[in-house]
């Protein structure tokens, strides 16, 4: 039986080869024409919502943040290269931003996130090659049928892949089951994941059809969903907080 502090460095050594052989894909695969002023644009702000409009889930040391539908949307408008990249760029100056605040934050962790990121969009990105083909084929056609699908898979990848690495390497910190800590932090995981791809396919109907209006419709929904859903965060850790203290 390995000690607690083994377990994470296998679990580390395992998941390194797998995280390089993605970020090494994603460079072999973008150009210098791929970089243009959307990608700068939609990086910035990826990286902004990631710092500065997060949610950290109650008992665990899980940030939920609308980067996660910016990711997406990064995939649809410019390929899984790109949004490879850009998750791991923003997932690393994020959990950095997270330190400088005071928050402890053990740099192999912040390792161990941006493999989560280059993993994820690296599989995400394959699921949805094997079951669509080309997402420019997709776009090109204009179905709205079909970019919901393929936003639900984009989305549905995402949580699924990001969701068990996270939940494996929680319990090995916490010594408990997998089950327990994926299943304990399943509804807010998902609503979030859910949400990002909605507002990611809207977001991108509305750019497709230069409409500010729908623009303007999709920050203020996601802005509802976002308060809302950090204010019931909000009272869960209230909850939990008065429930040690009658302890």
């Amino acid at each position: 039986m390995f000690s607690k502090e083994k377990s994470i460095i296998i679990f580390i050594v395992a998941l390194t080869p797998l995280a390089i052989a993605s970020v090494v894909w994603a460079l072999m695969g973008i150009t210098a024409e791929k970089i243009d002023a959307g990608v700068i644009t939609l990086g910035v702000l990826t990286i902004f919502c990631s710092c500065y409009l997060r949610i950290q889930l109650p008992r665990v040391n899980i940030h939920l943040t609308i980067s996660d539908g910016l990711i997406i949307l990064s995939m649809l408008l410019y390929g899984g290269e790109i949004a490879l990249l850009l998750a791991v760029i923003e997932t690393i100056i994020a959990s950095v931003n997270i330190l400088r605040q005071g928050v402890t934050i053990k740099p192999k962790t912040i390792l161990v996130n941006a493999y989560f990121a280059a993993v994820s969009v690296f599989a995400t990105t394959k699921a949805v090659g094997w079951i669509f083909g080309s997402t420019e084929l997709i776009r090109q056609r204009n179905d709205l049928t079909s970019l919901v699908w393929l936003v639900a898979l984009m989305a549905l990848s995402l949580f699924l892949v990001n969701s068990v690495l996270v939940a494996i390497f929680s319990s090995l910190k916490r010594d408990e089951s997998v089950w327990k800590v994926w299943s304990d932090n399943f509804f807010s995981a998902v609503t979030m994941y859910l949400t990002g791809a909605v507002v990611a396919g809207i977001t991108y109907k509305a750019l497709d059809q230069v409409n500010i209006f729908l623009v303007a419709a999709v920050v203020g929904f996601f802005g509802v969903v976002y308060l809302t859903f950090r204010h019931f965060v909000d009272d869960i850790k209230t909850t939990i907080e008065k429930a040690k203290q009658a302890e």
